[in-house]
């Protein structure tokens, strides 16, 4: 993407004439053709985040069910010889 931005800011700043800027088209039409690669690895990363962060929040719920005083100080554990 920064290299994708830096490409674009460049070409803004050249003075360019209407043949030259034709002869740009294909290098400009090959970067943004890279705009769907780049917004599928992004999107790639996002689900991937999201899986973890799901991963990790399972696991502070499970954590504070237990730690949580629902199961009270009155629970008693018996074991008995047979």
């Amino acid at each position: 993407m920064t290299q994708r931005d830096k490409l674009f800011a460049d070409l803004q700043q050249l003075p360019v004439e209407r043949y030259e800027a034709d002869a740009l088209q294909p290098l400009i039409e090959r970067i943004t053709k890279q705009d769907s690669v780049i917004i599928r690895t992004m999107a790639a990363l996002k689900h991937a985040a999201f899986v973890e962060i799901e991963k990790i929040n399972r696991g502070k719920r499970s954590k504070s069910v237990y730690e949580s005083s629902s199961y009270g100080d009155d629970s008693l554990f018996f074991d008995r010889r047979r």
